[in-house]
């Protein structure tokens, strides 16, 4: 009988320190009794006892993925050992700002055409790089207290999550710069054309920056280091890109022509 109800202890146990990716510290007696007196040699002893169904959470017939990581310390770390695991990436993603600079050279035309395109890149740009900061600090923040693991299962709901929040905030975003150009005297197409790049952008910048430090810790990178330069990197580039492929389609259609006519 005493065989049984520690077997069942310890599947409470395991149960708990599963689903919360932690193991409780010993002594600390305002936690549950059980869970303050955990014996580290009973936890590694307890898959050898335990039917293998029960470890992997099977007995409720649900799907189960492990994932386990541990944080990089930061503070017993030498300058040089940062600099090593920051300016790789740094130097990496140098190489892809470029891109902007040649997307910008390819619609030249286009934007001589159209110059408040080019004003508005900044806007464009920093919009999308806040709105993706923002999504990837608080996906951040879960993966550091053990809210989120990067498992496909966190993953697609962190997305499905994140999308109906990109979709607000992007139609808010979109109707407020729009507002903001007929203000200031500039025309209905032009309004469509940014408003239009913005909603794309900032709904692109929120995914992305929900989803990118999930699937750099998936991949063994550390998010705290790359998720901030690769967003703005991405971000920078699909923002041009976007604001440029906007207003090419809008002329495609002939909506300036029209405009002039009226």
């Amino acid at each position: 009988m005493d065989d049984y109800l520690e077997d069942e202890w310890m599947e409470d146990v395991l149960a708990q320190n599963a689903a919360w990716n932690t193991v409780a510290p010993t002594g600390d007696e305002t936690q549950d009794p059980g869970l303050a007196c955990i014996n580290l040699a009973d936890l590694l002893e307890a898959p050898r006892q335990l039917p293998l169904d029960c470890l992997l959470g099977l007995g409720n017939k649900e799907e189960c993925e492990l994932y386990s990581s541990a944080p990089e310390p930061y503070v017993g770390k030498s300058v040089q050992t940062e600099l090593y695991g920051r300016l790789p990436w740094l130097l990496g993603l140098l190489v892809f700002l470029s891109v902007s600079s040649a997307i910008l050279e390819f619609f030249d035309v286009l934007l001589q055409k159209h110059l408040i395109i080019a004003f508005y890149l900044t806007a464009l740009v920093g919009c999308g790089g806040n709105a993706g900061s923002q999504a990837a600090s608080l996906v951040l923040q879960a993966l550091a207290t053990g809210e989120l693991v990067p498992t496909f299962a966190d993953f697609w709901r962190v997305l499905r999550k994140e999308l109906l929040v990109a979709l607000g905030i992007a139609a808010t975003l979109s109707l407020g710069i729009f507002g903001r150009i007929l203000l200031f005297g500039g025309s209905a197409v032009d309004a469509l054309a940014i408003a239009l790049a913005m909603a794309v952008t900032v709904s692109f910048s929120v995914l992305f920056g929900a989803s990118a430090p999930l699937l750099l810790q998936r991949a063994g990178a550390d998010p705290a280091k790359v998720s901030g330069p690769l967003l703005s990197t991405v971000i920078d580039i699909a923002g041009v890109l976007v604001a440029c492929l906007s207003a090419q389609l809008l002329e495609a259609v002939g909506a300036w022509d029209t405009m002039e006519k009226l």
